[in-house]
């Protein structure tokens, strides 16, 4: 029996800060009842001429300030014994994960409008935003109040058995399973608020809906602890001759309990905000400005924190389901050959798959959504302001909002978060052939070819992707936007027959300094990517993803050599036909809402992206000194060929470049030399 424990602990800060933090610059420059934070955020609006956009990125001064620390501390145990032909292995794991947030209040952001310096009567023609800061004079101001720092806690439990048997003398099985105890996301003071869905919300009529916090209603989580994570993991090698041998398995593997992105919500009503605009503070004329930045900054009136049910009304709120802590998980399966060839090569070709399930897809799961179908019904009344001779009721007394928002299920908010929407779908199937040349003779070769489809409705699970109907995600199934159907490498090491005792002879110092170099490279060959045609100018209210038709009888492809319209003039040569696009038609009214929707989906099944071709290179020579040093001479030559490629394909339809090639695929060629010394 052996026995192996560990403990692990990692810690990753990310304080992404201003470099004038906590320098008090508000009060160097006259600013009053403000925390000495940052430098204020200034912004500017209007037309070019009148100033808008000045400074980077369209502001002065960052108010970047505060950060987070996150990490995890790890305890295993370890065992195994061996019995015969059998290697047990067995053990535990406990993973604590964290994420604490440390905020500070802002400074203030102001914004400043050409409207304080224009005439009267003149404000889209005249004035300059820039002219209105040197006044002093902002169009409104906000400010940030952090009221609590957050720890939001993580935890799973796992247990594991494996046995690894070599039942005969061909035959070896693989075969375990791990199951693993999931918590729920907590915060250490059970500081957390989110939707409960069935409280009722009493500014809008006691319809169900309402902002709960957790330390009110008794709980530690939003979400129960999941307990049915189950693994199951089975492999063997069977030997069929000496020199073939056959592979398989199939595993489970689920991700760990962690953020996808920086932070966590459920934060509402424990940190405020000062808000000063046209909607709560009056003013007599368009030219009159809010406020001076020299006067003292406007007091905090609430109260953190904050926990009236109804603070999420009329704005969007977190949503946390109960099993949203059901972990994302990935069946893995394979089959393969392998077959030893002469000269010390060998060669496999593999079946590989896999299929993922509950993976994370934002944009997928809005509960607050309506389907297609009323759309259908209402047409181009959807986006127009509710009022009493709508023909939709009012879902509450004193509703304000679109018609669209009057039908929502949750007309009090909206939009409704989910924080965990762990429902997409993913499948990969492949054919992988590889051959390698194990290193004799100053030679090594390996090279692999894959061919292969990946297929979901979810392309990766940080940002929220464009969806048509969510009540329809068939209509998002198709391919992936990582699916490569063919990729060829070729990768080799090869030691120049020169030197003492090689194929040229060379000897003494002039065979240690021409001798022993080594030539090595990495050559790829693949496919396009896929491509996905948009467009604009038409409104889908019920989801975010407006697509375009196909035209039927339309070849896609215009030109398969088009070139690089580097200058981006209209009429260069397209690779896409813009003719064999349009956009669905939209119902009258001028509101440009769709009357269906398109027939183009998230990807063109057939289409591609142009081939990438690219290879890098090595030469590398190592000098012995003595047993103890010696100097390696290194040269790297990325992309020595100097390939561009071409790239930057523009697939949208409103452009009047569409499917024209504007850019290169890959950067220049890249020359780096390193001497390093070892002793």
């Amino acid at each position: 029996m052996l026995a192996h424990f560990a403990l692990g602990y990692n810690r990753f800060g990310n304080n992404n800060e201003s470099v004038f933090v906590d320098q008090d610059w508000p009060a160097k420059i006259g600013m009053q009842n403000v925390p000495g934070t940052h430098f204020p955020v200034l912004t500017f609006s209007g037309q070019p001429f009148q100033g808008g956009g000045i400074g980077a990125g369209g502001r002065l001064g960052s108010g970047n300030r505060g950060g987070s620390y996150n990490g995890s501390t790890i305890g295993q145990a370890d065992f195994t014994y061996i019995r015969g032909t059998h290697n047990f292995k067995f053990g535990f794991e406990n993973r604590r994960y964290y994420y604490n947030t440390r905020g500070k209040s802002g400074s203030g952001d102001f914004a400043f409008s050409p409207n304080q310096t224009a005439l009267p009567g003149f404000i889209n023609q005249t004035g300059h935003s820039f002219a209105s800061f040197l006044l002093g004079d902002y169009a409104n101001t906000n400010r940030e109040i952090v009221g609590a720092n957050f720890g939001h806690r993580w935890r799973t439990a796992g247990f594991y058995f494996q046995d690894d048997w070599k039942a005969t003398r061909k035959l070896t099985l693989n075969l375990g399973v791990r199951w693993e105890v999931i918590g729920g996301l907590t915060e250490v003071a059970r500081r957390m608020s989110g939707l409960g869905i069935t409280t009722a919300n009493p500014n809008a009529g006691g319809r169900p809906g309402a902002l709960v916090f957790l330390d009110d209603i008794g709980r530690n989580s939003f979400q129960n602890t999941y307990w049915k994570q189950i693994s199951p993991k089975f492999g063997f090698a069977y030997a069929l001759t000496q020199k073939m041998v056959l592979r398989g398995g199939y595993g489970i593997n689920n991700t760990p309990a962690i953020s996808n992105g920086f932070g966590f919500g459920g934060t509402l009503g424990f940190n405020g905000n000062i808000v000063r605009n046209s909607g709560n503070t009056s003013i007599r004329f368009a030219e009159d400005s809010l406020g001076n930045i020299a006067d003292r900054y406007p007091d905090f009136a609430g109260v953190l924190p904050n926990k009236s049910p109804t603070l999420a009304n009329g704005q969007g709120i977190d949503y946390y389901r109960t099993d949203g802590n059901r972990m994302p998980y990935v069946q893995n399966w394979n089959f393969g050959i392998q077959y030893q060839l002469p000269a010390s090569t060998v060669l496999e070709v593999n079946y590989i798959g896999n299929k993922g399930t509950r993976l994370i897809a934002k944009g997928f799961s809005q509960p607050n959504n309506l389907p297609y179908s009323v759309v259908q019904q209402y047409g181009d009344l959807l986006p127009r302001p509710w009022n009493a001779s709508s023909p939709i009721p009012a879902p509450f007394a004193g509703f304000s909002g679109t018609n669209l928002q009057a039908l929502r299920p949750f007309a009090q908010f909206t939009g409704i978060n989910d924080i965990f929407p762990n429902i997409g779908l993913s499948s990969y199937n492949s054919l992988q052939t590889q051959v390698t040349r194990h290193f004799k003779s100053g030679l090594a070769i390996l090279g692999a070819y894959t061919w292969s489809k990946a297929i979901g409705f979810t392309d990766n699970a940080i940002d929220a992707e464009g969806v048509a109907d969510i009540f329809n995600r068939n209509l998002e199934r198709s391919i992936t936007n990582y699916h490569i159907p063919h990729v060829a490498k070729l990768s080799w090491i090869y030691e120049l027959p020169i030197g003492p005792n090689k194929l040229v002879n060379v000897g003494g110092v002039a065979g240690k300094i021409i001798g022993g170099w080594q030539l090595s490279a990495i050559h790829t060959f693949r496919a396009g990517n896929p491509v996905a045609i948009q467009t604009g100018g038409i409104n889908l209210p019920t989801g975010n993803s407006a697509r375009p038709d196909l035209v039927a009888g339309q070849d896609i492809v215009a030109n398969a050599d088009a070139g690089i319209n580097f200058r981006g003039f209209v009429g260069g040569t397209p690779y896409l036909n813009r003719a064999a696009f349009t956009n669905p038609p939209v119902f009258a009214g001028g509101q440009n809402v769709v009357q269906r929707l398109g027939t183009v989906g998230p990807y063109l099944p057939n289409i591609r992206d142009r081939h990438w071709v690219s290879e890098d290179m090595n030469i590398s020579k190592t000098f012995n000194i003595d047993e103890h040093r010696n100097v390696e001479l290194r040269g790297t030559f990325l992309n020595p060929f100097n390939r561009h490629g071409i790239g930057g394909l523009q697939t949208n339809i409103t452009s009047p470049l569409f499917g024209q090639y504007t850019g290169q695929q890959m950067g220049a060629r890249n020359i780096e030399i390193a001497l390093r010394i070892g002793f």
